[in-house]
């Protein structure tokens, strides 16, 4: 669908309708955009005298954009347009965050830790451990398993840890993801065992599939404890 107006900004799988004054020519006008930073689409006619351009993805969370449409833009009568039309937007697209990690969903407070964290987490009983991690957004079925699969958990220090596996991971609802691994091992004495969970940021990383990811890689460092 078109952007029901530019000033609220660009979202996700929007279009940006343009309406012109006269009936433009076709080749011209699929020449005629191009977007700073880059925005790859293509055009489409909606009826004579009005175009949308379609991005083939969805613009950078909160990314500021200009579109230029050329002047040298023709109508089908051969003439052109004359000056370039510039148009400065913002994508309506907010950056996906980590609102809490928790061990229980029973606990009074939510703990929002910043990334690279130590943080204690209670090995259970078949040496496992459990956490829930509360996104600042909804995350689409579609993308659900995607996402809960690039999160990583492996051994950090000392280096003689053996790896451990994913058990479980369960969507809560759209925002809650709870995963389980087995294998980690308590830390004893004055010997404490570590563990580095990653959630990857960028367009590669988490998506929400609603065109939001974390703006960089988020990570903790976790203290088996008993």
């Amino acid at each position: 669908m078109a952007a029901p107006d530019l000033d609220q900004g660009l979202g996700s799988g929007q279009g940006i309708g343009v309406e012109f004054s006269k009936k433009p020519d076709l080749e011209s006008l699929r020449r005629a955009f191009s977007f700073v930073p880059s925005l790859p689409g293509r055009v489409e006619m909606l009826s004579d005298f009005t175009a949308v351009y379609i991005p083939s993805r969805d613009p950078e969370p909160e990314a500021v954009y200009s579109m230029r449409i050329t002047g040298a833009l023709k109508d089908t009568e051969g003439l052109k347009m004359g000056d370039d039309f510039l148009l400065p937007f913002t994508a309506d697209i907010p950056y996906l965050n980590i609102v809490s990690f928790e061990s229980s969903l029973d606990d009074e407070i939510h703990f929002s830790p910043l990334s690279g964290s130590v943080i204690p987490i209670t090995v259970n009983t078949g040496g496992i451990i459990q956490c829930y991690i509360r996104f600042s957004l909804p995350f689409e079925t579609s993308v659900q398993i995607e996402s809960a699969m690039k999160i990583s958990l492996r051994p950090f220090f000392p280096g003689s840890l053996p790896p451990v596996s994913l058990r479980t991971a369960r969507w809560i609802n759209k925002d809650i993801l709870c995963l389980e691994w087995e294998g980690p091992e308590p830390g004893y004495g004055e010997v404490s065992h570590y563990y580095r969970l990653v959630i990857p940021g960028g367009n590669s990383g988490v998506q929400n599939g609603r065109g939001s990811f974390l703006k960089n890689e988020f990570f903790l460092i976790l203290e088996a404890v008993w």
